[in-house]
């Protein structure tokens, strides 16, 4: 009797401590894998508690004589991944396969794409930037190359025409000929036969004109829109290119010769995710 009484006591003081404080729940990610086509295969998929090591393997799949080589992971099929403080990626010498390891906590949890050869889509990333007098602006930059102007150029994409993400701004003196490595852009497109990725890239000259243009762009096939051009080289890379009008600067008489219009062309290049 005096035992139970003992237990009864214990539980009143407990019971009030458990409803108050409950019980610590570990958090749960759900990881979710896929490959861009037929020619792969993803696993590792599942529920995972918070801090647990998340292993992801990608392999090719034999189609007759030819076996599909991986080119990348992409998170929500908008980000390109590198061996970092966060992922470690291990590739195959032959690139048949790759493995993707990470810790299981809120920023990683979602979405893993697997990216293997395919010749009905491509995955494109911006590579870089060149502004010139004219598109046949001779190379390498000459020592004389004089400042056209001012300005910040920023590119963005689309899955559609309606919503875009900012993947490139920058803020800089811009140079005749000179061609700049758009650093650090890890966001991609993803460009099929099917349904078109949208581009679109504002210039801000920094006298109050700015020019936004858009183009949609399939995969393989040259496209215009307007005065803005789309052109897939022989080296897979993809051309962007639209010519603009520099303001004259004014005459300083009435018997002087009016400056002529300058025209700059911008070439933005977008390089395709492939093995190296």
């Amino acid at each position: 009797m005096k035992n139970k009484k003992i237990f009864m006591l214990a539980l009143v003081l407990i019971l009030p401590c458990l409803i108050l404080f409950g019980c610590d729940e570990v958090a749960t990610y759900k990881i979710t894998v896929s490959a861009n086509c037929s020619n792969g295969i993803v696993y590792g998929a599942g529920t995972y508690q918070e801090g647990e090591t998340v292993t992801l393997t990608a392999n090719g799949i034999s189609n007759g004589s030819t076996k599909s080589k991986f080119v990348a992971w992409v998170y929500q099929n908008k980000t390109i991944l590198e061996n970092n403080d966060v992922y470690t990626i291990s590739t195959s010498e032959d690139n048949y396969s790759s493995t993707l390891t990470f810790t299981a906590t809120s920023a990683t949890t979602d979405k893993y794409t697997a990216i293997f050869q395919d010749n009905k889509q491509m995955y494109y990333t911006l590579d870089s930037y060149k502004f010139a007098k004219n598109i046949h602006a001779p190379e390498p930059l000459p020592e004389d190359a004089t400042t056209l102007f001012n300005g910040i150029l920023s590119v963005s994409f689309g899955e559609n025409n309606t919503t875009y993400r900012e993947v490139f701004n920058a803020e800089t003196e811009f140079k005749e000929n000179l061609t700049v490595k758009a650093d650090g852009v890890k966001d991609v497109m993803v460009l099929t036969k099917l349904n078109p990725y949208y581009l679109r890239f504002s210039i801000d000259n920094g006298n109050g004109n700015v020019n936004i243009k858009t183009i949609p762009i399939l995969y393989n096939e040259n496209s215009v829109a307007g005065d803005v051009n789309a052109t897939f080289n022989q080296d897979k890379t993809v051309s962007v290119t639209y010519t603009f009008e520099l303001a004259n600067e004014e005459s300083s008489g009435e018997d002087e010769e009016e400056s002529p219009t300058t025209y700059i062309t911008l070439c933005l290049t977008l390089k395709p995710l492939d093995v190296e």
